[in-house]
């Protein structure tokens, strides 16, 4: 039996295939490469090349080239390439290849290829995860997931690993408090390449006009009645602080979202159509592009490509670099769901400075790890990561 074997998959279903988990089959090696699937990238580069504030990936040997063949390959550095769904923004795979000097030469040679698939596309196994879980200590519950986060200075704040602790820290995440740019009246956003451009302007009184349900974030629809989350009084739930000068922020962990993005945890903040002005020409262009009001059905398709991910419901990603930018729907047009490891606060990555993020609920929580089918060491860590998440949220709501 391969216990290495895997299936991967993106929303659409058009990246689905199979691939290795580095180990060849060997259990130990196995284990590693799940190990290294806990580090959680927080960079620069990362944030805006995905819409999110952390990446994670699990090594796997070499994929066939014929599976890459339907997928959008954009360079996100030198020697690192990222490969995407082009038909609905989920980000599949990455890989990098460092150069290397031998001892005793004095010039660099070309380094070997490494692999590695983003962990929200891991869909099941062949044996339906009937032997995949068996890691050094046999079982996924015995497995112990200890998150460790890369790169975190490049958020100033901390990013979300603020929420997301680890018991092999050296030293403490602590929460980081908000400075400058509290009187700003644009906050900017961009994606890696540079494509898709906008910026966000404070609420004002068209903030106030859009209606909406309560989401999930607030209300969990498993258990609220549908009468309440119809939001009969109209609670403009979007508009925070003291106020009303910042936006509801929070983390999303839905299946759409994880195989729209490739990733197992989302960040939206929910702003109004009317305080977003979007750029509908590239930076490159030499015509002068002035930012718009936001307008799906006039941005060119080179500038956003839009997924309807279900009746009614449309996501917006980058054709290039494949980052996440919008989600709205039919239902409340007029309020837009915004990738928030796009913007760019002075800071840090959480833009409190604009947004007010919401600690009580992982939005969807219930649905990490319980996908029927899905392979089972990656059931476990998904869930355990939405768990520890929830707790870092709540030790800061009860703080």
């Amino acid at each position: 039996m391969n216990y290495g074997r895997l299936d991967i998959s993106c929303l659409c279903g058009s990246a689905n295939q199979q691939v290795n988990i580095l180990g060849d089959n060997n259990h130990q090696r196995l284990g590693a490469s799940w190990e290294a699937s806990s580090r959680l990238c927080h960079c620069h580069a990362c944030r805006h090349l995905t819409g999110l504030l952390c990446t994670s990936f699990l090594p796997i040997s070499e994929p066939e080239k014929a599976s890459l063949d339907g997928l959008t390959a954009y360079a996100s550095a030198p020697h690192s390439t990222s490969y995407f769904c082009p038909k609905c923004g989920c980000h599949v795979f990455a890989c990098s290849k460092r150069s290397v000097t031998p001892r005793g030469l004095k010039e660099s040679i070309e380094g070997t290829e490494q692999w590695a698939v983003a962990t929200g596309t891991i869909a099941g196994s062949p044996d339906n995860g009937s032997g995949s879980s068996k890691m050094s200590d046999g079982s996924p519950s015995g497995w112990r997931w200890y998150w460790t986060h890369d790169k975190v200075d490049d958020t100033q704040d901390g990013g979300i690993s603020v929420w997301i602790n680890s018991a092999l820290k050296s030293a403490p995440v602590t929460h980081i408090q908000s400075i400058g740019a509290a009187d700003s009246t644009i906050l900017p956003a961009s994606c890696h390449c540079g494509t898709v451009r906008f910026h966000i302007t404070r609420p004002d009184e068209s903030s106030r006009m859009p209606k909406s349900p309560f989401p999930d974030l607030m209300l969990p629809y498993c258990r609220t009645d549908a009468s309440i989350l119809k939001n009969p009084s109209d609670v403009k739930w979007w508009l925070r602080g003291k106020d009303k000068t910042k936006y509801l922020a929070g983390t999303c962990a839905c299946r759409s979202c994880r195989l729209s993005s490739g990733f197992d945890i989302q960040t939206w903040a929910f702003v109004s159509r009317s305080n977003i002005r979007i750029y509908s020409t590239s930076p490159t262009s030499e015509e002068e592009d002035e930012p718009r009001l936001l307008d799906f059905g006039t941005i060119p398709s080179g500038v956003l490509k839009s997924y309807e991910s279900s009746p009614g419901v449309a996501r917006e990603f980058c054709p290039r670099c494949g980052a996440t930018v919008f989600w709205h729907n039919k239902e409340r047009a007029e309020l837009i769901d915004v990738s928030v490891g796009l913007l760019e606060a002075p800071e840090g990555a959480r833009a409190e400075s604009w947004l007010e993020w919401w600690t009580e609920r992982v939005s969807f929580a219930e649905e990490a790890g319980a996908e029927v089918g899905r392979q089972q060491v990656a059931f476990t860590r998904a869930r355990r990561l939405i768990e520890n998440l929830e707790q870092g949220l709540g030790g800061q709501h009860s703080a």
